[in-house]
């Protein structure tokens, strides 16, 4: 998985590629941790170009809305692929996240 990290004044984007699954969750959590270290505003997750996401990433998913709530960030989803999209909603993580169809209409 690569993550590329956009930052602008009060919001911070991770936009993610690969495979969001145990061997990757994480490296994707310390991204996260590093990120929420700065306390942004906001955090927008972009998976677009995240083809598969695991148990693993589901629960470092999880985390991460935990560890932004702690620093009174938001965090969003954005730009899910369809079969991601249907993990993140199976699994009830559409009650936790605000999830978005463009990153355009996080900011």
């Amino acid at each position: 998985m690569l993550v590329e990290i956009i930052k602008n004044d009060t919001t911070t984007i991770l936009q993610l590629s690969g495979r969001l699954d145990d061997r990757m969750a994480d490296d994707f959590l310390k991204s996260v941790t590093e990120i929420l270290k700065d306390a942004p505003d906001q955090l927008i997750l972009d998976l677009g170009s995240v083809d598969y996401v695991g148990s693993a990433g589901l629960r470092v998913l999880i985390r991460a809305a935990k560890e932004a709530r702690a620093v009174s960030a938001r965090l969003a989803l954005c730009a899910l692929r369809p079969n991601v999209m249907e993990v993140v909603h199976i699994s009830g993580l559409t009650k936790i996240f605000s999830i978005y169809t463009d990153r355009s209409l996080t900011v």
